[in-house]
């Protein structure tokens, strides 16, 4: 009986401290893991609303040899600064699999990532007319790839323990035709203007 007892205060002291994350900045202050989640998500959200939609339609509508030259094309630096800002969303969300570390402001395919991870929150906690229509989010997505399963995919690996490297080369295996920083444009154009 006594054994009984304190398995069950070990198993809630150790349930406490999965549940809650503390803040270095200010130990007195507690706050839940899922809380911070939520925040990182409406942060995605928001994010995928800021973008300057007239850039977006520039760069999908221009030749793809000149929207590649990263060094000369001032929508590509936009996009690549917005990417430094997604990257931080998505370690918040995840930081086992978006270490920024690992992540290079550059690839276009972080995009697509930050595209899925939208949807699939958006799904789990099925949110309706208020956000984003999560259907409108998913047939975008589905758009640009070849297999239907994608979505499914992408969270099994990450259930499973993925990293951004296989994240990334499913991202890139499913793509119909991969086109840059063109399909990111052409991607963010779409959920933002035809989601929200």
């Amino acid at each position: 009986m006594k054994m009984k007892k304190v398995f069950i205060i070990l198993l809630l002291l150790f349930s406490f401290g999965k549940s809650y994350s503390v803040n270095p900045n200010e130990k007195k202050k507690i706050t839940p893991l899922c809380e911070t989640r939520a925040l990182a998500m409406n942060r995605l959200s928001d994010f995928f609303k800021s973008y300057d939609t007239t850039i977006l339609k520039v760069l999908f509508s221009i030749p793809s040899d000149e929207t590649n030259n990263q060094t000369t094309n001032p929508n590509i630096e936009y996009m690549i600064n917005k990417n430094r800002e997604l990257i931080s969303i998505l370690s918040s969300i995840n930081p086992d699999v978006y270490k920024p570390e690992n992540l290079n402001v550059s690839d276009d395919l972080i995009v697509f990532a930050g595209a899925i991870e939208l949807y699939t929150e958006r799904k789990s906690r099925q949110i309706n007319t208020n956000y984003v229509p999560v259907d409108c989010i998913k047939n975008v997505i589905l758009g640009f790839f070849d297999v239907v399963s994608l979505i499914e995919d992408y969270v099994a690996l990450i259930k499973t323990g993925g990293n951004w490297a296989t994240v990334r080369s499913l991202i890139f295996r499913t793509l119909k035709r991969y086109a840059g920083w063109i399909a990111a444009a052409n991607l963010i154009y779409e959920i933002a203007t035809e989601c929200y």
